[in-house]
């Protein structure tokens, strides 16, 4: 697997600390949070919370799909997935519809970015204790039949800990299941 070095993965990991913009739209597609649920137990900050693990309210708008980051064959198998996750570029706010083992706070990306400042996770830890960080999402790309998916996700608990990475899945006998294909990971 190729790793992303940790320049990109500060870019790509960001948590989009503007100001929350007041016309995002509610997300509600239920096969995506099938897939969110599936994928959050395997966060890092969600292995290292002790309490309420935080996730950002807000979606990420698409990261750039780098060229090597899938297979080939993955790239034109998850084709109309893959444009789909492009077309989700604008920001839309998270529901509390995550069926995880965990107590979990969807905070506001601006919250975030007041805590945030200046990249201090000092502020963060006072108002979220053992909370071990912060988990960001995109929206979740389909293929027109909504069998083939592709999503963003990665986490992060201080300046110098984060992971993040592309994920597929297959919808197999009704349940989503990850799948090969993605040859990147963005660790630090």
């Amino acid at each position: 697997m190729r790793f992303i070095p940790i320049v990109v993965l500060a870019s790509m990991l960001c948590f989009r600390v503007a100001a929350k913009n007041p016309s995002s739209e509610q997300y509600d597609d239920e096969n995506a949070y099938e897939i969110y649920s599936l994928l959050l137990p395997d966060e890092q900050s969600y292995g290292f919370a002790k309490d309420t693990i935080v996730i950002q309210q807000e979606t990420v708008a698409s990261v750039r799909i780098n060229d090597g980051c899938l297979t080939p064959q993955a790239a034109r198998e998850f084709k109309d997935a893959i444009e789909d996750y492009k077309r989700h570029n604008e920001s839309m706010v998270l529901q509390r519809k995550f069926k995880i083992n965990k107590h979990y706070e969807l905070v506001t990306t601006e919250t975030i970015g007041t805590l945030m400042k200046d990249y201090n996770w000092n502020a963060f830890y006072k108002q979220y204790p053992n909370s071990g960080g912060i988990i960001r999402m995109s929206a979740v790309g389909f293929n027109r039949e909504k069998t083939l998916a592709i999503v963003d996700t990665g986490s992060t608990c201080n300046n110098q800990c984060g992971r993040g990475s592309f994920h597929l899945l297959k919808k197999i006998d009704g349940k989503w299941k990850p799948v090969p294909g993605v040859q990147c990971l963005l660790v630090s």
